[in-house]
């Protein structure tokens, strides 16, 4: 039988262990707090958060040692020794760097997969200065640069630019790499450093969208996906009412990438009402369900027979585009230039305004010919592991690395 209050008396203890960074025992004593109480969601979501963090830490002082678990290529030009390793992201970034592990030379350029991590996150979590590079170097710049001020903009690459270490380090880069041509072009422009763009990678999963189980589905639903730049409020205030000609229901889906998710996610919202000045419409309000902390699983399954939705305010790659392109969902999403780099000129389901998004959800047409696009886009013919090597290795920054 459930024990709640013997569940919340192991939370609050393990809560205690994670404060201190004894990951063990908070881990620990996450697992005892579901297994008293199975469906004690705060307790999986930091389950998952004290794990990610026992990663990180251990991958910082494992480091050195990390490249003996590296096959050598000796014509291989990078060295990736102690990369970041985001659990969070399931078929993410950590995808693309396993498929660089091919090109791993202990006696190559170091590679920084993730600078945002490098200079910003890793130094706010140890709360110290990082020594900048003074090493020949390449690395990956992945947040873009029109973030709004409110949203994380410590995070932003205006704010990366303005850091001693950042500066100092620049003397000895070979050159960036970022996961879109708009950003690339940004960052030539205020860089003398040679900047090459890619395509995020992903795998393709078995189960696919399938159109018939979408028309048969008696609760469709429109999920707004992911968080990160996102205009998190949009999914409210998207006018579609219940009892719709499609019997539409709106998702938000709120992702757990912290314990504190959730208040981080309140107050984005908060803020972003406050900003806009946003008025939002009851009737569309209570048309809208919010979900946490899916499986991988359930996800795969939401995405087979739902229609997606994302509002963007800025992006370079964006994992639920490319997740979508892969799974061949259809995606409602406003064209900007590193969406149309990824989805093409003639992706059916832009939108600029969300009446016009609600015109073409509804219209049961476009969802199957965006569906048989995005089953021929010419981006899914290029999210292999395959193609990223290739396209890096063929890239300016990676022909300016000389050992």
């Amino acid at each position: 039988m459930p024990d709640p209050e013997q569940a919340d008396t192991n939370f609050k203890l393990a809560c205690v262990w994670l404060s201190k960074r004894k990951f063990e025992r908070a881990i620990a004593g996450f697992q005892k707090v579901l297994e008293l109480q199975p469906d004690h969601l705060q307790a999986a979501v930091h389950l998952e958060y004290a794990q990610q963090q026992q990663s990180w830490f251990q991958s910082r002082a494992n480091s050195s040692q990390s490249g003996s678990l590296l096959h050598e290529n000796p014509d291989g030009k990078l060295n990736l020794i102690g990369q970041k390793a985001l659990v969070a992201h399931r078929c993410g970034w950590n995808f693309a760097i396993h498929a660089l592990r091919s090109l791993h030379n202990s006696q190559g350029v170091l590679l920084d997969g993730f600078l945002e991590d490098t200079f910003i996150w890793q130094e706010r979590q140890l709360k110290q200065v990082r020594e900048p590079y003074t090493q020949p170097w390449v690395g990956f710049l992945h947040n873009p640069p029109a973030m709004p001020t409110w949203f994380f903009y410590d995070n932003s690459p205006q704010a990366l630019f303005s850091k001693d270490n950042w500066q100092q380090s620049l003397q000895s880069c070979v050159g960036l790499f970022t996961l879109s041509e708009y950003y690339a072009q940004w960052l030539r422009q205020r860089i003398d450093k040679p900047v090459s763009a890619l395509i995020h990678p992903t795998e393709i999963p078995e189960l696919q969208f399938d159109y018939d189980r979408f028309i048969a589905n008696p609760s469709k639903k429109i999920i707004q996906l992911g968080w990160w730049l996102r205009k998190l409020v949009a999914i409210y205030q998207l006018p579609i009412a219940r009892n719709n000609p499609l019997g539409y229901q709106k998702v938000k889906l709120n992702a757990a990438f912290a314990p504190n998710a959730k208040a981080q996610l309140e107050r984005l919202v908060a803020k972003q009402i406050e900003v806009e000045q946003i008025i939002l419409d009851p009737v569309f309000f209570e048309n809208t369900q919010e979900l946490t902390h899916v499986s991988n699983q359930e996800y795969d399954e939401l995405l087979s027979q739902n229609i997606g939705f994302i509002y963007l305010y800025d992006a370079s790659a964006n994992n639920a585009i490319i997740e979508c392109i892969a799974r061949a969902t259809p995606l409602l999403v406003n064209p900007l230039p590193p969406v149309v780099e990824y989805l093409g000129e003639d992706y059916p389901l832009y939108f600029n305004t969300l009446t016009e998004a609600v015109e073409k959800v509804m219209d049961i047409e476009l969802i199957h010919k965006t569906h048989q696009y995005l089953k021929s886009c010419s981006t899914r013919q290029k999210l292999s592991a395959e193609y990223f090597i290739k396209n890096l290795q063929t890239s300016e920054v990676y022909q300016r690395i000389h050992l």
